[in-house]
């Protein structure tokens, strides 16, 4: 899952506390979805600190499929 941005373009890295307030789950939901290749792997930015491109986060929310609700027809597009 890699961002497609000019590579001029500074990245903005998101730590660990940051990326929770973003995506309010257990660290070990976002571990497990990593390893299963279902959420941007984060960088090794030190020798134990890891951080995650923020384009890269945004791209995968942008990506999440809306909740169907009851009595949805079976046309989902925006009027």
């Amino acid at each position: 899952m890699e961002s497609e941005q000019d590579p001029d373009t500074p990245q903005k890295l998101l730590t660990r506390a940051q990326l929770l307030s973003i995506i309010p789950v257990s660290y070990a939901t976002l571990w497990s979805w990593m390893r299963a290749g279902q959420f941007p792997r984060a960088l090794k930015v030190g020798p134990t600190r890891v951080m995650w491109i923020e384009a890269e986060v945004r791209e995968w929310i942008a990506t999440r499929e809306r909740q169907t609700l009851l009595g949805d027809s079976d046309d989902h597009s925006p009027s």
